[in-house]
C-alpha cells in the first residue's frame, strides 16, 4: 500500500520561488489522484486562497516559520497520528534537526532532506550526524551533496541515502508545441531566441545574459533574449540593459503562469540560467525550469552552483558555465547559435535524459524503494 506522507516544509505557496514551486509540485505528486497520499504542514505565511483549491489537507502553523524545536516535533507527531501518516518528510536541512526528537514520539519512517545546506564540510558535520541519528533516510539534492554526506557520516551509520529533486511532467513539457503565439505576443520576430525563466534575484545570473547580448547581437543579428519572471533584481536588470545598449534586444516578459510555460519554451531555441552563489531566498539553482526546458527539447546552459550542474550533461545536453563570466556565457551561447543542428541534437539528448532520470514517477519510486527495501 502507498505511504501517506506528512510533508513538513517552510517552502510552500504563500511565498514565491523555486523552493516553493518544488514544495507544491512534490505535494501534488505525493497526494495521488484522490489527494489521500499527503498531508502538508507548513508555516502561516498568507496563502492567498491557495489552500482552498487543494484536495489534500494543509495544516498551517501559527508562526511565520517552522523551527526545529520540541514544539514542532510534538506537532509533527500529533499530525502523523491524527492523519494516519506512516512517513514524514522533513523537507530542508534545518527542519531535519527535528528527526531525533521524533524518534520517541513516532514509529513512522523519517526522511530528512539535506537541501538548503551549502556544504557538509567539517563545521557542519555534527549537524548532519545529529539529523542522521533520528532519520531512516537522508534525501540529497545533487551528487556533491551525496559525496559530502558520505564523507561526513560515521562508517556504522544505518541511514539510507536517496536523491530527491523536482521531477518533470513530460506530457506537459514536450517538444513539438506551437510557440508562434508566444513569439507574436512578445514581438520576437523570426530570429533565434534565448530564454531565461526564473525568479529575478542576483543569483539567477540574468545580468550575465544581458551583458552577453552586447557580443551576441553583433555576431547574430536578430537574436533576442527573453527574461521571464519577476523579483527584486528586475529594476537593476532593466537599467543594465539600457546602459549596455541592448534594451531593444532584451524582452522582459514578466511573471509567466504555469500553463503558459510550455508554449514559451516552444518559442525559444536555447534555455539559459547561469545561476551562481547567492544568499537570496529563492535562488533558482533549485528551479525545475532547466529540466522543463530540456524536456521540451531545448539545449540548456546553466551555472555551476548548487544542484544546477546535475541538471545538464556538459557537452551532451548543454553546457555548464561560470555564471559570473559574461564573456564565457556568450561563448557557449555562440556555439549553439552558430550550429543549430548541434543545438537540436543536444536538445534531443536532453529530452531522452529527462525521460530516463527526471520524471516524477522515477523520483518518487526512489523514495518508495527506501521504504519497501525491495
Amino acid at each position: 500500500m502507498a505511504a501517506r506522507t506528512l510533508l513538513v516544509t517552510n517552502d510552500f505557496p504563500g511565498q514565491r520561488g523555486g523552493f516553493e514551486t518544488f514544495g507544491s509540485r512534490l505535494a501534488r505528486r505525493l497526494a495521488g489522484g484522490d489527494g489521500a497520499g499527503v498531508v502538508v504542514h507548513t508555516a502561516s505565511s498568507g496563502n492567498g486562497g491557495y489552500d482552498d483549491y487543494q484536495d489534500y489537507p494543509i495544516e498551517r502553523d501559527s508562526g511565520p516559520r517552522l523551527l526545529p524545536t520540541a514544539r514542532t516535533a510534538r506537532r509533527v507527531a500529533q499530525l502523523m497520528r491524527g492523519y494516519g501518516c506512516d512517513r514524514v518528510l522533513l523537507a530542508e536541512a534545518g527542519l531535519g534537526l527535528v528527526a531525533p526528537r521524533l524518534r520517541p514520539r513516532s514509529d513512522g519512517e523519517v526522511v530528512a532532506a539535506t537541501r538548503g545546506a551549502r556544504s557538509w564540510g567539517p563545521a557542519a558535520r555534527p549537524m548532519l550526524r545529529r539529523i542522521a541519528s533520528g532519520a531512516d533516510v537522508l534525501a540529497y539534492p545533487d551528487e556533491s551533496a551525496r559525496e559530502d554526506a558520505e564523507t561526513a557520516l560515521p562508517p556504522d551509520s544505518a541511514v539510507r541515502l536517496v536523491r530527491l529533486t523536482a521531477g518533470v511532467d513530460t506530457d506537459t513539457f514536450r517538444p513539438g508545441l506551437d510557440g508562434a503565439a508566444s513569439r507574436r505576443r512578445l514581438g520576437l520576430g523570426e530570429g533565434p531566441v534565448i530564454l531565461s525563466a526564473a525568479r529575478l534575484v542576483r543569483g539567477c545570473g540574468a545580468d550575465s545574459l544581458v551583458r552577453a547580448m552586447t557580443w551576441l547581437r553583433v555576431r547574430f543579428p536578430g537574436v533576442r533574449l527573453v527574461v521571464a519572471g519577476d523579483g527584486p533584481d528586475l529594476r537593476r536588470l532593466r537599467s543594465l540593459a539600457a546602459w549596455a545598449g541592448v534594451a531593444e534586444d532584451v524582452v522582459f516578459a514578466g511573471p509567466v503562469a504555469e500553463e503558459d510555460l510550455p508554449p514559451l519554451y516552444a518559442a525559444a531555441d536555447i534555455f539559459a540560467l547561469p545561476c551562481r552563489s547567492g544568499s537570496e531566498r529563492g535562488n533558482p539553482a533549485w528551479s525545475p525550469r532547466m529540466l522543463e526546458a530540456a524536456a521540451c527539447g531545448l539545449p540548456v546552459v546553466v551555472g555551476g552552483w548548487g544542484p544546477a550542474p546535475d541538471r545538464v550533461r556538459h557537452g551532451e545536453t548543454g553546457y555548464v558555465v561560470d555564471g559570473d563570466d559574461a564573456r564565457g556565457v556568450a561563448r557557449r551561447l555562440s556555439l549553439l547559435l552558430a550550429d543549430p543542428r548541434t543545438a537540436r541534437a543536444m536538445g534531443e539528448r536532453g529530452r531522452d535524459w529527462v525521460l530516463r532520470e527526471w520524471t516524477w514517477k522515477r523520483i518518487l519510486a526512489r523514495l518508495d524503494h527506501t521504504r519497501t527495501g525491495d
